[in-house]
């Protein structure tokens, strides 16, 4: 069988956030103190603490160079700046990885059209644009993929993502607007690569 000039597979994920467990997990970290933040790192569970019940969301404070990560008592989806200090709020597992400020933190708004990434395939002398699909924000940039590709096709469902989206909308809403999306199943979705495949592979024969 004739290998794909497709050589990678981009999976966006778009979350929506729901309620929350008593589980919630925030990344915690402060410069000054015992885990300064500028050794952060998301895959190092010593950076990882169980909130307790009354904490219903998780926290980044960026003044300059100095971050501060921790559980947070208000469940709150934003990012503000005051004094030229940026305070971003969020409230799922673990949200509150982001290295830089607002713009991979989740206040960088994007339609359907916008651009969140661009591809270059071997073989191809013309970059791709991957657009959102949806209206909402961006929570995160994965920065790994610049640096490992193939992190695409070796962990699609894990660590092979290009962005983690967050929906525009009131959470009662949310539902109906996923359901008024024209978006794929996985099964439907791999059915479109398999016919892609199939028609670049006739071409080339």
């Amino acid at each position: 069988m004739m290998r794909s000039k497709l050589k990678f597979i981009l999976l966006i994920l778009v979350t929506f956030k729901g309620g929350l467990s008593s589980g919630l997990r925030c990344y915690v970290c402060s410069d000054g103190g015992d885990m300064p933040c500028i050794n952060f790192d998301s895959e190092k569970e010593k950076f990882v603490q169980q909130c307790s019940a009354s904490q219903k969301g998780c926290h980044l404070k960026v003044e300059g160079d100095k971050k501060i990560r921790s559980c947070f008592e208000k469940k709150i989806d934003d990012c503000k700046v005051a004094n030229e200090v940026e305070y971003c709020f969020c409230s799922t597992d673990l949200c509150n990885s982001a290295k830089a400020g607002k713009r991979k933190f989740g206040a960088k708004q994007v339609k359907p059209n916008s651009t969140i990434c661009q591809v270059k395939l071997e073989e191809e002398n013309f970059t791709r644009n991957i657009r959102a699909g949806i209206t909402g924000y961006i929570v995160e940039i994965n920065e790994s993929v610049k640096e490992d590709p193939d992190l695409l096709v070796r962990d699609p469902k894990g660590k092979g993502f290009v962005a983690i989206l967050k929906l525009k909308g009131q959470h009662g809403q949310l539902d109906e607007i996923l359901n008024n999306m024209p978006l794929l199943t996985e099964e439907e979705y791999e059915k479109t690569l398999r016919d892609r495949n199939e028609t670049n592979n006739a071409a080339i024969d």
